[in-house]
């Protein structure tokens, strides 16, 4: 599992942004969150759990989110600073 790109991000987990660590890695993506958050687990998305990545406003204004469709019908929802560069690293790495 080589790593091909770690950026800051936020993780929303029900009401609460989980703020940590992406890691877009070979197998998939892997978000480590910080100490300091209510919700503390780690969370891994085989790569080939992944349907569809698109843009989403945060708020329905702020311009920094992504959203990931899964296979399961489940929906994980990012903020990132990164977004152009982080989303295009996951299409390139998953072929999306």
């Amino acid at each position: 599992m080589d790593e091909l790109l770690r950026v800051k991000a936020n993780l929303k987990r029900g009401a609460e942004y989980v703020g940590g660590h992406l890691t877009v890695r070979t197998d998939g993506l892997y978000f480590h969150p910080h100490q300091f958050n209510i919700q503390i687990a780690d969370l891994f998305i085989n790569k080939a759990e992944i349907r569809e990545i698109k843009k989403i406003r945060t708020l329905g204004l702020v311009p920094n989110g992504l959203q990931l469709a899964l296979l399961n019908g489940g929906v994980v929802t990012l903020v990132v600073s990164s977004r152009a560069k982080l989303m295009q690293t996951i299409e390139d790495a998953y072929q999306l």
